[in-house]
């Protein structure tokens, strides 16, 4: 069962198909997944697969094509400067929470 539909809080990752492309080539083709508070998620892949591309998104440092996402709440498209704001400039705040041990 969906630790989100159990608890009924909202997701801490909420993803709902996202497409990000670099001009004409498409490297994350409508990806849809919830993450909720205390599950363990992994993302899995060969080398290419658009797993860190993913990721960046999701931190604001890359636009999406299409689709919606939001971390902790905060609409990936609507609010990318929020989830870019940070001390050390490479990741952000809410990333760094969200995603304490991966260099981003």
């Amino acid at each position: 069962m969906n630790a989100t539909v159990a608890t009924g809080d909202r997701p801490v990752i909420d993803v709902e198909d996202v497409t990000i492309k670099f001009g004409a080539f498409t490297a994350v083709d409508r990806v849809s997944m919830r993450v909720g508070r205390g599950e363990v998620f992994g993302l899995l892949g060969p080398n290419g697969s658009g797993k860190t591309t993913l990721i960046r998104s999701l931190c604001g440092l890359l636009p999406l094509a299409a689709g919606r996402a939001s971390v902790l709440g905060t609409d990936v498209t609507r609010d990318p400067e929020q989830l870019r704001q940070s001390s050390s400039g490479s990741r952000s705040a809410i990333c760094r929470r969200s995603f304490p041990s991966m260099p981003i």
